[in-house]
């Protein structure tokens, strides 16, 4: 199921070749689903019928005499047979607890034998490998169904592994195969799919995406939290040591300004209008508009309302100014980070 292969990523246990060798055979597995490029949250399979449900094997029958001697004596106490010839525990049964319990009453039957009864009741019914609607339902999280916080968390934790691979000095083939299992994993997401193809709003979170029709159960999910905390590991935006630190490794050249233009952010409650020149991007961090701006080295500059800019070298953030933010005090204009071009693709 998907939430494992989430959580084995997301734990730090692999290395990066291993999250890869994962991701490869997660894209390859009956978990994908190559018509909405994403993933299930569980593999689909076949249903029983209904119809099929509390039918005692012939095998069972003839390996136990005491079910031949119920089903010889009339009785209908604990088996019956139907008129088609199929023989069937007693409906009133609710699980093997009650079954043991029935048994335990009649003196006829010994403790072995009982045992042998509830074994057969539980290969039967097998209640003890219901997982809840993923497993019997065809909406909701069902069979067939994509989750789609599940495949944020996916995406989410793909950017972790790739972030720390890239801070731990892996192999560059290695980081560019787990960036590409990134993108896929993004593309396979609603907003970058057609109305047609999402089945709703693509801007307009859902909760599940069933194997016979579009998105369903609208609603703030939790896929909104892991996208906006995804975006930010794109972005580079970090917290070491009460420092944050700009350090873009997932963030493409693309994504920046090809031609001046004037950004609307909302700061403080109150709209602001930023003029950008080409090759900005911008995003906000604690209310406070942060700018990328390409270069050939990083800097930091930081704009007070009142007072010049303080200007300093690298790419992380002082301590006394990274406070400043955390506690909202309202004293930076804008902070404008320089980001040296090889460092995105």
């Amino acid at each position: 199921m998907l939430e494992g292969q989430v959580a084995v990523l997301s734990s730090g246990y692999l290395d990066p070749r291993e999250s890869l060798d994962l991701l490869g055979r997660l894209r390859s597995s009956k978990i994908y689903r190559s018509d909405q490029n994403s993933y299930l949250l569980y593999p689909d399979r076949e249903q029983v019928h209904f119809l099929d449900r509390n039918i005692i094997g012939s095998s069972v029958i003839e390996g136990s005499p005491w079910i031949r001697n119920e089903l010889q004596s009339g009785r209908s106490d604990f088996v019956e047979q139907d008129a088609g010839g199929l023989v069937h525990f007693n409906a009133n049964f609710r699980n093997a607890g009650e079954l043991a319990a029935a048994l335990k009453r009649d003196p006829d039957i010994g403790e072995a034998e009982a045992a042998g009864i509830c074994d057969a009741y539980e290969a039967v019914f097998r209640h003890r490998q219901f997982t809840g609607r993923s497993g019997s339902m065809f909406k909701y999280e069902g069979l067939g169904s994509i989750y789609w916080h599940m495949v944020s968390k996916l995406l989410l934790a793909t950017a972790e592994v790739i972030t720390e691979a890239s801070q731990d000095g892996t192999d560059e083939e290695v980081v560019q195969w787990l960036m590409d299992h990134f993108d896929e994993i993004k593309d396979g997401l609603g907003i970058h799919k057609t109305p047609a193809h999402y089945g709703a709003f693509t801007t307009d979170p859902y909760s599940h995406t069933p194997g016979f029709t579009g998105v369903q159960q609208p609603g703030m999910t939790g896929q909104v939290k892991e996208d906006v905390i995804t975006r930010f590991n794109e972005l580079g935006v970090n917290v070491l040591e009460g420092q944050i630190e700009f350090a873009p490794t997932i963030l493409k050249r693309g994504e920046f300004l090809t031609k001046p233009g004037t950004w609307s952010c909302p700061v403080s409650g109150a709209e602001r209008h930023v003029d950008l020149e080409a090759g900005c991007l911008a995003f906000t961090v604690c209310t406070v508009p942060v700018i990328y701006r390409l270069a050939k080295e990083y800097a930091i500059q930081v704009f007070e309302y009142d007072g010049s800019p303080e200007v300093s070298s690298g790419n992380r953030l002082d301590r006394a100014w990274s406070q400043s933010l955390f506690r909202r005090e309202n004293r930076v204009q804008k902070i404008v980070v320089d980001i040296p071009a090889e460092m995105l693709r």
